[in-house]
């Protein structure tokens, strides 16, 4: 549950430890996305098993404070977010099957959009947004599953286009 700030400095990199803000719990294995000057960070497991929160970190330059910021939609286990166009698009897992949903950063309510085709995408994965020429889309890159199959890794890069709720296999 600890905090570390990287900073950027003329020597390279460097990260410390701030004293006196943790988060609620310890966490690992979440996602998150920064908006505006926050970072909300969704979900993750936890030693008690997965949670279903939002938690946002404000920084001042040399405090961060901290507070839950809503809840996850049931049995949601987030693997890769995103900012695009004004909206938070996380996507993740449902019931052993893909799911992918929208949050407004206004309101912080979810809207449930249809789900990638590919096999449960669970964690480790990329989603990232980028204009293909005809829309802003989505892409989720990689990552990796557990399914009736087994262990898998995902070698696949998928288009969502929000336009018409709809995936692409690509390359």
């Amino acid at each position: 549950n600890n905090i570390w700030i990287l900073k950027n400095t003329k020597e390279g990199w460097s990260a410390s430890e701030l004293q006196g803000t943790t988060l609620p719990f310890g966490v690992s294995n979440g996602c998150s996305v920064v908006v505006g000057k926050s970072l909300l960070c969704f979900g993750g497991i936890t030693a008690k098993g997965p949670s279903d929160k939002v938690i946002r970190l404000d920084y001042t330059g040399t405090s961060v404070s901290v507070k839950e910021a809503g809840q996850l939609p049931e049995g949601f286990r987030p693997a890769a977010a995103v900012v695009s166009k004004g909206n938070i698009y996380v996507h993740g897992t449902v019931n052993g099957k893909n799911a992918l949903y929208q949050l407004t950063a206004e309101g912080m309510k979810w809207k449930a959009l249809a789900g990638c085709p590919e096999r449960p995408i669970a964690e480790g994965a990329t989603l990232s947004s980028q204009h293909n020429g005809y829309e802003t889309a989505l892409y989720l890159i990689g990552g990796r599953g557990t399914d009736e199959k087994g262990l898998f890794i995902a070698e696949n890069v998928w288009e969502y286009l929000p336009i018409s709720n709809t995936w692409v296999k690509k390359a």
